[in-house]
């Protein structure tokens, strides 16, 4: 079996022999990339001739599936053919020159949430405004589909090429979030279900799940995100989102941070914070890839002054 630095090398060398005649000549590169918390990744990037950029498209889940033999090098292979043919023609081919002018991004700019702590090298570089042991930082939508969607963060060296300030670059990120990712809170159950149906989960294996996992008397949690299911957990950071859901409840709410992608919220009443901070440790440590992770503390939401604090005991 290949060792990692083996595998990638692998990688780099047989792709572009599967590709169709328009890479030929293209330029390879693997390199490591910083992402969120901290974490280090691989990334293979084809660049063809006479094009800008290219999509990153990221190793070491593969070498995981090589090494358990969930994948075999042509099933990877034939994979990362997939994403590089996929996105052949997105509208950010020209990236470089498009962010250069701030009138071809400035409707395209979002909030997203990062660990303020997990992530201080990273806000060295970048602007930010703080909330509670959360960073809100700033991306780019450069293109979305339901395939996925490409984004790039916003650093201090963009922002000063704009002649913008980070009040204002706050201001029209919010302004633009909800239009650009719209709000989607569904119950626990119905998301689940969702995701299984377009899973191809069949209606009789559906109802079977259901019935099994979600008791009628279940506690009522809601999970927020947003439709394209990206940088989710900053839905809850749009003016009226955590205020609907409460007063439809009728009560504060404890919010769980699933990830970087998605929060829950729970009724204040049906909550033991104890166990709630117990479970979200544990999650994240078991659950969550460590990249996507958001947080380890329980959030409090207070409907009276429509605040957001981490949840004390």
């Amino acid at each position: 079996m290949m060792n990692k630095e083996e595998f990638t090398n692998e990688i780099a060398a047989k792709i572009v022999t599967i590709l169709p005649e328009d890479f030929a000549g293209a330029e390879i590169t693997v390199s490591e990339y910083n992402k969120n918390n901290g974490i280090v990744l691989t990334g293979l990037s084809v660049r063809k001739p006479g094009s800008d950029v290219s999509p990153v498209i990221y190793l070491d889940q593969y070498y995981n599936h090589y090494c358990e033999k969930i994948a075999t090098m042509d099933d990877i292979l034939l994979s990362i053919k997939k994403i590089l043919l996929d996105n052949l023609g997105n509208e950010y081919s020209d990236v470089k020159e498009a962010i250069v002018d701030f009138t071809n991004v400035k409707d395209k700019i979002f909030v997203a949430f990062i660990n303020k702590q997990r992530n201080a090298e990273k806000l060295l570089n970048i602007p930010y405004t703080e909330m509670e042991d959360l960073a809100v930082i700033y991306k780019v939508m450069l293109t979305s589909s339901k395939k996925g969607a490409a984004t790039i963060t916003i650093t201090n060296p963009m922002m000063e090429q704009w002649g913008i300030t980070k009040e204002e670059l706050h201001a029209l990120s919010v302004a633009n979030s909800r239009r650009i990712l719209p709000p989607e809170v569904l119950p626990l159950g119905k998301m689940v279900e969702k995701m299984m149906r377009s899973n191809g989960m069949s209606e009789k294996q559906l109802d079977e799940m259901c019935n099994e996992i979600f008791a009628p008397d279940e506690i009522p949690m809601f999970v927020i995100t947003n439709d394209l299911k990206l940088n989710g957990a900053a839905t809850i950071y749009y003016s009226d989102v955590l205020e609907k859901i409460a007063e439809k409840l009728r009560d504060d709410l404890y919010i769980l941070p699933s990830s970087i992608h998605e929060v829950i919220a729970i009724p204040l009443k049906y909550g033991d914070l104890e166990s709630l901070s117990t479970m979200v440790k544990e999650v994240n440590s078991t659950q969550v890839a460590e990249e996507e992770q958001l947080s380890d503390n329980v959030y409090l939401y207070t409907a009276s002054t429509k605040k957001l604090h981490i949840a004390t005991f």
